[in-house]
């Protein structure tokens, strides 16, 4: 999924009042192999919230709280925020999630927000602040030396040559995350939502 917060109002009243990305409940999901850029929303409307719940079943109009979900390998770039993982909505705090191998860049809130203290598995997350914006619970920080790369008249950021702290640095196994955002076959894989290639970057699935 490609998010792009492009023109998003910062008007309640609006109906394009900030832009948001995924927010999460419930149990087993995966997360991957997302690209978001210039979101504006906080919050509950943050790029990804792996909120807090108010029930632990599995049944009824309650918000569940996650477990053994897994968000690896996406990319942020200069949105209001990163990943949060818990938060003061409700009172039953996530567990056994993993958030491994993301990358995140911007200059404002915290790229990875730790509000849960519970049995949460943090591995191989990049981030790179500046402005304003604090790293959090971040596993590498540095720039990852992203490169604009345009498609279809969309300006992303993706990995360059140069960008050796994301280039074959995935941490841990998720052997359901066979290819990029692009399509492109991932081996020995790259933190982030793109794969490097010295190819000029092949995309397979074009936006």
């Amino acid at each position: 999924n490609f998010f792009f917060g492009v023109g998003a109002s910062a008007a309640y009243t609006d109906p394009n009042y900030q832009t948001g990305g995924i927010r999460i409940y419930g149990t087993d999901h995966k997360v991957y192999n997302n690209y978001m850029q210039n979101l504006t929303g906080t919050t509950w409307l943050l790029p990804i919230l792996l909120d807090s719940g108010d029930t632990t079943g599995i049944k009824g109009n309650g918000h569940q709280r996650p477990m053994n979900v897994t968000i690896v390998n996406n990319t942020f770039v200069n949105n209001a925020g990163g990943i949060a993982v818990g938060s003061a909505n409700y009172s039953t705090q996530p567990s056994a999630n993993v958030i491994a191998n993301n990358i995140v860049v911007g200059s404002s809130g915290t790229l990875y927000d730790k509000h849960a203290s519970t049995c949460n598995t943090f591995a191989g997350n990049l981030a790179f602040a500046s402005g304003a914006a604090v790293p959090g619970a971040s596993n590498i920080n540095g720039d990852p030396v992203l490169q604009s790369v345009t498609e279809n008249t969309y300006s992303l950021q993706k990995l360059s040559a140069g960008s050796s702290l994301a280039i074959n640095a995935e941490q841990g196994s998720y052997p359901f995350v066979i290819t990029d955002m692009d399509g492109e076959t991932r081996s020995t894989p790259d933190i982030g939502a793109d794969e490097y290639s010295a190819s000029s970057n092949p995309v397979i699935n074009p936006l």
